[in-house]
């Protein structure tokens, strides 16, 4: 099963945002890639570690809460051979590098793409959530290949073998009138109901008798409590980013607390920087560190929101190398 970590900012990514944030261009996507390599170093990346496909954009939804939801149609028709899916990348236009790399996403579990010689052409939806300045900042190159044509719909149910699996379903229809109408058909599925009657007593117990520590364990295992855990904490907001520029998220049983950092390069004594993600609501506070024995002082700008932050310092050399932990909800 797919699990994408959110999107990370190359640094020319991060470049682009600060001008973007700054009003001298807006965001213009145009396309994404998926891979099978393992990057290491995600903020250096300038292409995809292993690319095996580019993917046009079907469509961009930008919404008033900081996020910009991306569309786009993968699909293995063209494909000769299948492969994991464990990279993507987000491209983007920079009005003077032209196009880059703007941000990438990994995946630990990945999911498998079939190749076309496979007994069925797969097309898959997929949706990737960025952090945006504001809606009127972002634009896309849209791609009609991404999207599903009437004619492509037309010559799909005139095909001959279209609805083949139809035809089998009606089939198996038939057979199941004649299984419902006798004497003993359902007995199992009665002993089932009792079962389930009692699993949510048995559920309440087992949490009830849970230690952290044996919860923590309950986690690295596939047994059923662990898999139950998993699901609970996914449901609640549960997840993280482990990287030069990560962040945690505590979910809504930490009252959706959010805890993040990244790396502040520049030689621009007013920076603002964009979180690595955003802030669905408010920022609570956000910290500068500058690198000991480089800089007389850094210390946090006036300008500062969900989406970033501006920090201000007296410098002795031509760069600041810095970082920042932001915590908000």
């Amino acid at each position: 099963m797919a699990n994408w970590t959110g999107a990370i900012l190359t640094n020319k990514g991060r470049a682009l945002a600060a001008k973007v944030e700054a009003g001298t261009c807006k965001l213009e996507l145009t396309k994404l890639k998926v891979g099978d390599g393992t990057p290491s170093d995600l903020e250096s990346m300038t292409d995809l570690a292993s690319p095996k496909q580019n993917i046009g954009i079907s469509s961009i939804t930008p919404s008033e809460t900081g996020e910009c939801d991306i569309e786009c149609v993968i699909t293995n028709k063209d494909m000769d051979r299948g492969f994991y899916m464990r990279e993507m990348g987000i491209f983007a236009t920079d009005p003077d590098e032209g196009e880059i790399l703007y941000a990438v996403q990994t995946d630990t579990h990945p999911d498998y793409l079939q190749g076309k010689g496979t007994s069925a052409t797969l097309s898959i939806a997929l949706h990737v959530t960025i952090a945006i300045t504001n809606t009127d900042s972002v634009t896309a190159v849209i791609n009609p290949a991404g999207l599903l044509t009437s004619a492509d719909l037309d010559k799909h149910n005139t095909s001959d073998d279209a609805h083949s699996n139809l035809f089998k379903l009606f089939a198996k229809l038939t057979d199941l009138k004649t299984h419902n109408e006798a004497a003993d058909a359902h007995e199992n599925r009665f002993k089932l109901f009792e079962k389930i009657e009692n699993l949510g007593d048995d559920i309440v117990k087992k949490l009830a008798l849970t230690t952290t520590i044996s919860a923590v364990t309950a986690l690295q295992t596939n047994s059923w409590f662990g898999q139950l855990l998993k699901l609970v904490l996914t449901a609640s907001g549960v997840k993280y980013s482990i990287a030069t520029n990560g962040y945690v998220c505590l979910g809504e049983f930490f009252g959706g607390l959010i805890i993040q950092w990244g790396t502040i390069t520049t030689s621009n004594k007013g920076y603002g920087s964009p979180f690595t993600i955003t802030f669905p609501k408010s920022v609570l506070a956000v910290i500068p560190v500058h690198k000991a024995g480089e800089y007389a002082g850094i210390s946090l700008g006036d300008k500062w929101n969900n989406v970033g932050f501006q920090c201000w310092y007296s410098m002795t050399t031509n760069t600041l190398n810095a970082c920042y932990i932001a915590i908000g909800y």
